[in-house]
């Protein structure tokens, strides 16, 4: 016999529809621009890139990542007064061609030039391009 305990999630949403529990959101931002143009963009785009080799297309990207961000929901049985985020982050920029055969290394850009966590440790063995 298995002795293992299994839980379904209709067990764990009738748990916390019997307990009161829901989510509550602690912050947050408003929703992206409305998306109705994008069909039209997406053919323009398409056009305009069958012009060049896929070698020669390049995309780069940036995302922040928030390293002391607490989560910005939580499981609760009443509404919690929300706080302040955390606005400390690194940027990260990743970029390569349309085949996927030529990636840069991702550049890192945090807030200091020589944060002492790199202290007596050489920034050139990183994986990364850090700035």
């Amino acid at each position: 016999m298995d002795d293992k305990l299994k839980c379904a999630n209709g067990w764990v949403y009738r748990f916390k529809k019997r307990n009161g529990i829901h989510k509550i959101k602690l912050s947050g931002e408003a929703n992206s621009a409305p998306i109705e143009s994008l069909p039209e963009e997406r053919a323009r785009l398409r056009a305009l890139l069958a012009k060049y080799d896929k070698e020669d297309i390049y995309n780069a990207d940036e995302t922040g990542l928030f390293f002391r961000m607490e989560p910005n929901q939580t499981l609760g049985t009443s509404p919690t007064s929300g706080y302040k985020m955390d606005k400390n982050r690194i940027s990260i920029l990743f970029c390569t061609n349309a085949t996927g055969n030529h990636k840069f290394r991702p550049l890192v850009i945090g807030k200091s030039f020589n944060p002492r966590c790199f202290k007596n440790f050489n920034k050139s063995a990183l994986p990364v391009t850090y700035r």
